[in-house]
């Protein structure tokens, strides 16, 4: 089962491929998505159920001076913050279906973290959250499934 984020960029950190979506301050985005098979068809999603959570980090972000397609964000000094602001997800995050047979969904990243609470970062650095989309579903041997998928990282700037 793969998730391809519409209109992401992907990225890899400590060899792991993650889709990149980068958002300013005061930005909100609804980003469509859709599950499919290894051979790209899409995967019927009914019955499935979202959940999402965020790990917020500190990191100072450049780009290469010629970007190509494997590397155009360069992440450095990236640090969890602690303690983490609660609730978790953001007040306003949310994945949803839009169409079960199609395999097709959106998550809405809101514009303010938690209705407008402030997160203290250090003048050099961006804030970043990796959000995961916990995917709930019943198998074909009436047995639960749980898939955490790293679905993006979302950076705004300060």
């Amino acid at each position: 089962m793969s998730l391809l984020i519409n209109g992401s960029k992907t990225i890899t950190i400590a060899g792991t491929q993650l889709q990149c979506v980068e958002v300013y301050t005061g930005e909100s985005y609804t980003l469509p998505f859709t599950f499919s098979n290894g051979e790209g068809t899409p995967i019927d999603i009914t019955g499935w159920t979202f959940a999402t959570t965020v790990k917020w980090y500190n990191t100072v972000v450049t780009y290469p001076v010629v970007q190509s397609t494997t590397e155009d964000i360069i992440l450095s000094d990236t640090v969890l913050i602690s303690p983490q602001p609660t609730p978790n997800p953001p007040t306003g995050m949310v994945a949803s279906i839009v169409s079960a047979t199609a395999g097709t969904g959106y998550l809405y990243v809101p514009a303010t973290i938690n209705g407008g609470q402030t997160i203290l970062i250090d003048s050099a650095t961006s804030l970043m959250a990796i959000i995961n989309l916990t995917v709930t579903r019943t198998n074909a041997f009436a047995k639960t499934d749980v898939n955490i998928e790293p679905i993006g990282m979302i950076i705004r700037y300060i």
